[in-house]
């Protein structure tokens, strides 16, 4: 592990002591309307879904990250820090998918970062093939996403951009 990567790491860390996690997670009793039904009811902007999914996978988690409620911040400021995180797998998980939401937006930062064209917005790209991931993050309307892949023999570069693509859409 890099020192960049472990750095990184141990501030993610830190982050998830200051934030409160809503868990939606998806199981055989929970259909799928009212599963995303208690993810929209914690989260201040309509959930974009990507409209191609590939190799039968389908949603199998949400979580709702917002701040405790004993953090001084009120209104569209405290709603500026919600995220929503949804991950999307087929039944093996040979292939699957993270996709963040956020009214705060998305950034990849400049360490090895490319422009990508996302449909018709402009995003950024970072591509990690040693360690199997392909991470995508475009602006949307009013609110930024960012997608991440898993290189796996199953999942490709082209279907993840294709996802990241069909979102809301």
């Amino acid at each position: 592990m890099s020192m960049f990567r472990g750095r990184y790491l141990v501030a993610s860390v830190a982050l998830l002591t200051l934030i409160a996690i809503i868990g939606c997670n998806q199981d055989a009793a929970t259909p799928t309307p009212e599963f995303l039904k208690v993810a929209e009811e914690n989260t201040p902007f309509d959930i974009a879904l990507p409209s191609f999914l590939a190799h039968d996978m389908e949603l199998v988690a949400a979580d709702v990250i917002v701040l405790p409620s004993g953090i001084e911040m009120q209104g569209e400021r405290r709603q500026t820090y919600t995220q929503v995180v949804l991950r999307f797998a087929n039944a093996d998980e040979s292939a699957t998918f993270v996709l963040y939401e956020s009214i705060a937006g998305s950034s990849l930062g400049s360490a090895n970062v490319s422009s990508v064209d996302v449909g018709e917005r402009e995003g950024q790209m970072v591509e990690d093939e040693e360690l199997g991931f392909l991470t995508i993050a475009w602006p949307g309307d009013g609110i930024g996403f960012l997608l991440t892949g898993y290189l796996t023999g199953t999942l490709t570069r082209d279907e993840i951009m294709r996802i990241a693509e069909s979102v809301g859409s």
